[in-house]
């Protein structure tokens, strides 16, 4: 007899399940009547699992909530005739559950084609009911069954936004960070394509961070490399209350940062600001917005990153369209050697030439072309090995 009590689950924890079944539509009846959304509306939110009636079968309603905070991040297929909702994940984050996988947690039912589940302590979820969230608090989606074509993410919350506090989805296979607007819905756009990490399990994994509070929101941040080899930096924000001045900050590593240019706020911006990076780093680039305050607050945007310039050579001269006369080479694991460094006119002048001792498996070496004129240039760089590469570049 014990043992069919304890093989016997509770029917809050069955009912979970179904719920996690049947994610793309679920309703309930309010008190008014009218059928709500399980996942949309807060007016009707099945609660208290934590409750001794609870845990004996029972399903508590709670018509009011005014700490509970949703996310949910529902997977469409993208189609020319219209998108399909594949599948999703919701997390509930409120004082009264744990961080622990529990009753209160729905495990994942799979389906026949696209899966996402969340993975947790070696369970696999559908949807998860956290403690209110804390700084780094990481969701760890699981994607399977997806197939070569491309997908949507719609990434959105209920009363998740709070003063401070950022979020972004990191792509482990574009090495790339997007940041998400807590205020509303984030649509990112990613395809599936023959590469086993393009539909690895663990490529996505959404990361909740808190900044100090003041009282502006960089609510969009992107950086995209342009065809001279430029990085321009776009955002947008709001609230732009009592601000001081916005640094454009670069680091090399995502962890070590460094102000590049300073942006005073500006009431013609209408929010939107923007710097063009003309000497950004050959290897991966990675940009944040450090808003300070008259009062000497400060609050950083999230961290966007732009993936190293790529060259077959493992050679690159950049910027290619140059306002200072500076140029840089980087050398990527290339072979140590004497490499001759020559700058022509169109016409065949040489303006510049010198000897670079190559010893690292990452160098880069700043030349100054104080001679030029604006004009386009040939950089040609050789070493006695057999090796030589040419270059155009613009000098306005």
């Amino acid at each position: 007899m014990d043992y069919i009590k304890k093989s016997v689950l509770p029917v809050s924890r069955i009912f979970l399940m179904l719920v996690s079944f049947m994610v793309l539509s679920f309703y309930v009846t309010g008190n008014n009547g009218k059928k709500q959304d399980i996942f949309n509306s807060k007016s009707i939110l099945l609660t208290g699992y934590k409750s001794t009636t609870a845990r004996q079968g029972s399903i508590r309603a709670k018509t009011t909530v005014t700490d509970l905070q949703s996310f949910r991040a529902n997977l469409y297929i993208a189609s020319p005739g219209g998108d399909i909702m594949a599948d999703g994940i919701l997390v509930d984050y409120e004082a009264m559950y744990s961080n622990a996988v529990d009753y209160d947690d729905a495990p994942k039912m799979y389906n026949g084609n696209e899966n996402v589940g969340l993975r947790r302590d070696g369970s696999m979820l559908s949807i998860e009911r956290r403690n209110t969230m804390g700084n780094r608090d990481t969701l760890y989606l699981n994607i399977s069954g997806l197939r070569v074509q491309a997908y949507r993410w719609v990434i959105s919350g209920i009363d998740i936004a709070a003063p401070g506090r950022v979020a972004y989805l990191s792509d482990n296979f574009l090495n790339t960070t997007t940041p998400m607007n807590l205020g509303g819905s984030t649509i990112i756009n990613f395809n599936v394509t023959g590469l086993a990490a393009s539909y690895a399990n663990n490529r996505f994994t959404i990361i909740f961070e808190q900044a100090a509070v003041v009282p502006v929101s960089v609510t969009n941040i992107s950086a995209n490399r342009n065809n001279n080899k430029s990085v321009s930096v776009n955002w947008h924000v709001e609230n732009e209350i009592a601000i001081e001045k916005y640094e454009v900050e670069r680091s090399n590593d995502g962890r070590n940062f460094q102000m590049i240019n300073i942006a005073m706020p500006s009431v013609a911006a209408y929010g939107n600001y923007q710097f063009t990076d003309l000497n950004p780093i050959a290897t991966n680039n990675f940009y944040r917005i450090k808003a300070t305050s008259q009062s000497g607050l400060v609050q950083f945007s999230a961290v966007v990153k732009v993936k190293a310039l790529e060259t077959s050579s493992q050679l690159a001269v950049y910027p290619t369209l140059i306002s200072d006369k500076k140029i840089n080479i980087f050398f990527n694991d290339i072979k140590s050697s004497i490499y001759a460094v020559q700058v022509t006119t169109s016409a065949g002048k040489v303006i510049y030439q010198n000897r670079i001792a190559v010893n690292s498996m990452n160098q880069v070496n700043s030349i100054d072309l104080v001679s030029a004129h604006a004009g386009v240039y040939a950089v040609t760089i050789s070493n006695e090995r057999g090796f030589k590469n040419s270059y155009k570049i613009v000098i306005e």
